[in-house]
């Protein structure tokens, strides 16, 4: 970080070498991925079943999850954009 951010920062924003969360996540909560992992594991016979709902209730979820997610097109910066440049011989003097 500069010194001149430093000095943007406001007193109430976060103070450098200080977790911005300094609790982190409460003890006995997971993540969705870490529920549908744990579930699975602890009922093996609903694996075909959730494939199963899935594919039919969120066949783009399923393509995503196998292929990844498709490349997102990315602006182009502006000193890229196409600029029209004329070119016209000049006239000579006499």
């Amino acid at each position: 970080m500069s010194d001149k951010t430093d000095e943007k920062q406001k007193d109430w924003l976060f103070k450098k070498g200080q977790s911005g969360n300094p609790q982190g996540r409460p003890k006995g909560k997971f993540s969705i991925k870490t529920r549908i992992i744990q579930r699975l594991e602890d009922n093996p016979e609903q694996v075909e079943e959730m494939i199963d709902y899935l594919i039919k209730n969120q066949p783009a979820l399923v393509w995503q999850m196998i292929d990844g997610k498709p490349p997102q097109p990315q602006p182009e910066p502006e000193y890229m954009a196409p600029y029209i440049i004329n070119i016209t011989k000049a006239e000579e003097k006499k």
